[in-house]
């Protein structure tokens, strides 16, 4: 019955998120209830800070405080941490002030950093209520019918939330109800309470042929009923296997649903004594009770755990009763125990058991530890053994509630905080696989420290916020927007010919301080493993000079003469040869340097099912690269989503990313944002299916420099060879007309729609007029005419005038020809 867990786990969550929406406004609403005390200002803002953190996810763990006019309002232990959410607010007379509130220790990722949108939201409301506040002690002539007439708004303002919540609540569990039942066609659950029917459907339920009723009661004396119906025509041979489990899935919804309802309902508990005038000892009996409930009802809406709750509990529990300093407690579930100080068992005792969705058992035990000869043979009141029976339910509930949900949120925090301690590692990872990749690729010292210092913020912690910096033999390398601030995180290196260098880590802003400053230890390991490869990569340089100084220039002199003296008894002949035949050849051997050998495709599986089937593109790229005697023949790799794209540029390098675009604009822009901010360095091209969004995506190409070019899919597989060439020619066009005087085309043309028809046109007639000018050289062997068609003329591209401007003045001598509009 897998689907009957999962609506069970599900009306958990909701029933929680709806007490998590009722304990914001019970916050709103025990702050509103502080300032009508009216208290000093400054009292009144120190018990806001002690209410304020009730309201948060992780309570237990969070910390409040108010700063206005130079003063600061906190609570005792508190402390500043990493992990702030602020709300700044400002009073009529111009006076600033903000509320703080810190978690204590570090909670996985969600809206805010740990915090949630709704916590914003909340925050938001009680700022304006405390400026409001701040506001009137400017103004103290509000008048008491004043006041007592914001109070009358806010109590009906709570009762409407209460019952707007009750409302939602019922309403969603009766639809969901039936999808987790074998044949929804025919069900249909009921609820009824308060007066009020929630109904999955509008189906006429009376003509049913099989049903289940499960009865429940809240603290407030209300009945209520769940009930569930099958229609005729489901299979009755269903019903016959699967009634018992059936059966226990009603009992434990009507269980959530009493937790439910006692919880949010403790709020309306009254002292009727009070309304209606009684002072006798049943009415003094009553307000006990009641006022004790209202208590307790508090502590479970706190959104504490289970251990803590309870504790809470026992504390209150003895002034439901006539003789509290006689009254002691103990709750048991789960083989642990929460009792009064010095508890200990007595004859006289009440006790009712915790009814539980889950199989772990407990009881609430209240005992009388006093002189019955002055208490009476009975010590305990009629209402206050019905007080320990609903005592028990709210207990449960709480219990079904939380309990059953920590299972879910344990799971979803437990997969947050792996996922972000996997990004963060991943992200130390990838920086210190690009420096080593950098060190081994680059050749010049200063173009390897400059590619470095450019890839190392992304990995700390507050990318954004961080800029970095390296010293190497009196020179500075910098990253872009770099400045010096006094949040710096630096590790030195010395090469072995005496050599200072460091690297430094700045943050742009103030972070909380957490293990070195604002730094974490991990970063700490991460600046000392860049040092070291710097370092190992500067020696290794250093040490080949050193190699070559060490031998002396007699012995090199000595092995020149020799050789030339071989060469010239020899007559060079063998080298004359060569050089007479090759010197034409060794040109083109220097260009064309740059080749797309990996292509990454991020695709749907759809669209690359409908190009694959209307243009073979694959096998058509390879087609053409043999047609032509091309032997850089890319390879293709496709994958459907960016944690399989992540995968495989995280183990192989690409040279080129392309994502294909249907109707969904929002997911391609999401993946380019993330790869972009992993790999700088690797073009990303963008494909469209259609024509319908090429606006769109050149507007965003242009305003986030996220995508490198945009393509449009017009049915014809050509498209991928002409986007590797333009690739190729742009990366290749500085070094080719230098050596080989190679020749410039020149495209202008700002619509992705037109150009995307161009290219491919324009690269089939310069590959082919090239090819058929080698083919009439009949002297030509054929890898001399590969080597021939390196020299092709380029094409580059322009989208305005002033990019076709900026390419003309810097290879006008090479232009062949300009094609625009």
């Amino acid at each position: 019955m897998e689907d009957l867990s999962k609506l069970q786990k599900d009306m958990q969550k909701l029933l929680a998120e709806k007490i998590q929406s009722q304990k914001e406004l019970s916050i709103i609403y025990a702050i509103n209830k502080i300032i009508s005390k009216k208290y000093p200002a400054g009292q009144t803002l120190s018990e806001i800070i002690r209410e304020i953190p009730k309201a948060w996810q992780f309570s237990e763990y969070a910390y409040a405080r108010i700063k206005y006019d130079g003063h600061e309002y906190r609570p005792p232990n508190f402390r500043e941490t990493r992990w702030i959410q602020k709300q700044i607010f400002e009073t009529w007379d111009k006076k600033w002030g903000a509320i703080d509130v810190f978690y204590t220790k570090q909670f996985p990722k969600a809206d805010e950093g740990p915090f949630l949108h709704e916590e914003r939201q909340l925050l938001e409301n009680i700022a304006t209520i405390v400026s409001n506040y701040l506001n009137s002690q400017q103004a103290p002539d509000m008048t008491e019918e004043a006041y007592q007439a914001a109070a009358v708004t806010l109590e009906r303002t709570r009762k409407i939330s209460e019952e707007k919540n009750i409302d939602d609540a019922l309403f969603q569990i009766s639809r969901n109800m039936p999808n987790s039942w074998q044949f929804p066609d025919y069900a249909v659950a009921r609820i009824v309470y308060d007066g009020k029917e929630y109904l999955s459907s509008d189906r006429d339920y009376s003509e049913h042929e099989w049903s289940l009723k499960e009865e429940f009661t809240t603290i407030d004396r209300k009945s209520g009923i769940i009930e569930f119906y099958y229609l005729r025509g489901f299979p009755a041979t269903y019903w016959e296997t699967h009634q018992e489990s059936e059966e226990e899935l009603l009992g434990n919804m009507a269980n959530l649903i009493t937790g439910f309802l006692n919880i949010i309902k403790g709020n309306e508990i009254r002292q009727p004594a009070d309304r209606e005038g009684r002072q006798n000892d049943e009415s003094r009996a009553d307000n006990r009770i009641f006022s004790c409930i209202n208590e307790i009802s508090k502590s479970l809406r706190n959104g504490h755990s289970i251990e803590t709750t309870l504790s809470e509990i026992i504390e209150l529990i003895p002034m439901a009763f006539m003789f509290p300093e006689q009254i002691e407690c103990r709750i048991t579930y789960d083989n642990a125990h929460y009792s009064s100080a010095g508890y200990r068992d007595s004859p006289h005792y009440l006790e009712a058991p915790l009814k539980t969705i889950s199989p772990k058992s407990g009881a609430v035990r209240i005992i009388f530890a006093g002189d019955t000869s002055k208490a009476g043979p009975e010590p305990f009141l009629e209402e206050e053994k019905q007080f320990a029976e609903t005592l028990a339910l709210l207990i449960s509930g709480f219990i079904n509630l939380i309990h059953g949900l920590d299972s879910v949120i344990k799971t979803q925090e437990g997969l947050k905080e792996i996922i972000y301690e996997k990004t963060e590692r991943l992200k130390e990872l990838s920086c210190i696989n690009q420096t080593t990749s950098i060190l081994q690729s680059e050749k010049s010292v200063e173009n390897a420290l400059k590619r470095i210092v450019y890839i190392l913020p992304d990995a700390w912690q507050y990318p954004e916020h961080t800029v970095s910096r390296i010293n190497f033999d009196g020179k500075e390398y910098m990253s872009p927007g770099f400045i010096v601030t006094k949040w710096r995180q630096r590790q030195p290196f010395l090469t072995i010919d005496d050599r200072f260098g460091e690297v430094e880590i700045y943050y742009t802003k103030e972070f909380p301080d957490v293990d070195e400053g604002p730094f974490m230890k991990e970063e700490r390991d991460l600046i000392n493993n860049i040092a070291t490869l710097i370092c190992s990569y500067l020696n290794t340089v250093q040490g080949e000079v050193a190699i070559k100084k060490y031998r002396s220039e007699e012995e090199l002199k000595q092995k020149y003469e020799a050789a030339r003296d071989f060469l010239l008894n020899k007559r060079k002949l063998l080298q004359n040869f060569l050089e007479k035949n090759n010197y034409d050849r060794d040109i083109f051997h220097d260009l064309m340097k740059f080749k797309v050998r990996e292509i990454l495709i991020i695709s749907n599986l759809y669209d690359a099912y409908s190009l694959e089937r209307e243009g073979k593109f694959s096998d058509y790229i390879l087609g053409v690269y043999y047609q032509l005697n091309l032997t850089s023949v890319p390879r293709i790799t496709g994958v459907s989503s960016f944690e399989e794209a992540f995968e495989k540029l995280y183990s192989r390098h690409f040279d080129l990313i392309i994502i294909m675009v249907g109707v969904d604009r929002k997911t391609p822009m999401e993946i380019a944002a993330k790869l972009k901010s992993l790999y700088k360095y690797i073009p990303i091209y963008l494909l469209l299916n259609n024509n319908q969004y090429v606006g769109y995506f050149q507007g965003e190409q242009r305003r986030a420099s996220l995508i490198d070019n945009v393509f449009v899919w017009n049915g014809d597989s050509k498209i991928f060879f002409a986007m590797v060439k333009q690739l190729e020619d742009y990366v290749n066009v500085d070094n080719d007309t230098k050596v080989g005087y190679s020749r410039i085309i020149l495209l202008v043309e700002d619509s992705a729609k037109y150009y995307s028809r161009y290219i491919p046109l324009l690269y089939h007639c310069v590959m082919e007029q090239t090819r058929r000018i080698i083919e009439d050289v009949s002297t030509m062997d054929e890898l001399y005419k590969v080597l021939r068609l390196r020299v092709r003329p380029k094409i580059l591209m322009a989208s305005n005038y002033e990019e076709a401007i900026q390419i003309f003045d810097k290879y006008k001598e090479f232009f062949l020809c300009l094609i625009t509009d």
